[in-house]
């Protein structure tokens, strides 16, 4: 990544949700993390879950580069906030079930929400028929 990592302002490495080498990796290279998640009680336990595996992670990283004598440096791979996905709207803000949750969540994490629309969308301009 240190190759490439000047032609751009962010590098987004999306793993799979669960800590396999592939996902430690990625994490070791980074310097930040993001944790999606749904707004619901068993997604926030999981928050919690995740940001205890990353903590040790960290840990363990320091420990191995102290235990080699490396001259690699390590910085923590710290914990950028939550986006919350799957949020349903209603009346231009979130469901109040969803909005309870991501309140709790907020008084001590950073979050963001991707809020579902009821009407199908594209980023994308649509292009005009041609004959």
């Amino acid at each position: 990544m240190d190759q490439v990592a000047e032609d751009y302002d962010y590098i987004i490495l999306d793993c799979p949700p669960n800590i396999n080498l592939v996902t430690q990796n990625a994490f070791f290279a980074s310097e930040l993390y993001l944790i999606p998640a749904i707004p619901d009680f068993l997604s926030t336990v999981g928050i919690s879950l995740i940001k205890s595996e990353m903590d040790k992670l960290n840990k363990n990283f320091r420990g191995m580069i102290q235990y080699s004598n490396s001259s690699i440096e390590f910085n923590d791979t710290e914990m950028l906030g939550i986006i919350f996905n799957m949020v349903d709207e209603y009346n231009k803000k979130p469901k109040e079930t969803h909005e309870d949750t991501i309140n709790d969540v907020k008084n001590s994490i950073q979050t963001w929400c991707s809020i579902t629309t009821s009407q199908p969308g594209t980023v994308y301009p649509l292009r005009p028929k041609t004959i």
